[in-house]
């Protein structure tokens, strides 16, 4: 562990203004005046802490929360776990986590609400267009005038229209409709969010202080974060820390010559 030779600090600042005032200006080293305790090591931060702040960093993410009255968590859209979104038009959970099966396109675009996305469980071929069993799609419009759905295939990563006759057997269970989520933002249609999901499957080390169930996906956006390091222990890895914790405020150090040039590599 190292030492570090600090010879003044400049006025503590929010991490947001930290990052409207010096994002030009990394890297940095900063003492961490006041902390705050999150409910993931990722989410926590201490009081007294000194970090090297390398760069800014903006990423794609789905904000989710355990219920709409619950405080909202960040998923980034590249993270390992899959989500499988509910039809619930019931509104009973545990029959929409069992999911239901309509054996034609016209048992769908017969429903209230399409759901946002079904499984074929058989293949079927016809004239001119056809789907493979185990064949994900999301549901994209009932095209009325032609009597076709218009569905994105994740398989292929192509839209197809599908006609009323198409008979997939197609069902909303979770387990068979689960995605990870760059797989599914970009095909969602106007008006799905917010929505509920099932994930089931937690591998990503910045969720393990989730309990896997029911989620609701509320929004996309974008996260900003500081990717840092402890300054006074050269061998730890990058950490990302979201701006937006709460009441968290940081002082720059001014620190030796040798020291600040030892950012830079």
């Amino acid at each position: 562990m190292e030492t570090l030779s600090i010879s003044g600090l400049n006025a503590a600042v929010s991490l947001v203004d930290f990052v409207r005032e010096n994002s030009k200006s990394l890297p940095l080293t900063v003492e961490v005046q006041r902390g705050h305790l999150g409910p993931s090591e990722r989410m926590t931060i201490s009081a007294g802490d000194i970090m090297n702040i390398h760069f800014v960093r903006h990423t794609k993410v789905f904000s989710a929360a355990k219920s709409l009255r619950s405080k909202p968590f960040n998923v980034p859209l590249n993270s390992s776990v899959q989500f499988g979104l509910l039809y619930d038009p019931n509104d009973n959970l545990e029959e929409a986590k069992q999911g239901f099966t309509y054996k034609k396109v016209s048992d769908l675009t017969a429903l209230a609400k399409l759901p946002k996305v079904v499984c074929a469980k058989k293949a079927w071929k016809g004239k001119d267009k056809d789907i493979s069993k185990n064949e994900i799609l999301v549901l994209k419009k009932h095209l009325t005038s032609a009597r076709e759905l218009k569905v994105f295939s994740v398989a292929c990563s192509c839209e197809k229209t599908l006609p009323q006759e198409c008979r997939g057997h197609f069902t909303t269970s979770p387990s068979a409709i689960a995605l990870h989520l760059h797989e599914l933002a970009p095909h969602l249609p106007e008006g799905a969010l917010p929505c509920k999901a099932l994930f089931s499957n937690n591998v990503d080390s910045s969720l393990t202080h989730l309990i896997p169930g029911v989620v609701m996906l509320l929004d996309q956006g974008i996260e900003t974060t500081l990717v840092a390091s402890n300054a006074l222990d050269k061998s730890q890895s990058f950490v990302d820390i979201p701006v937006d914790l709460p009441g968290v405020t940081v002082s720059i150090v001014e620190s030796s010559l040798e020291q600040k040039q030892g950012l830079y590599h």
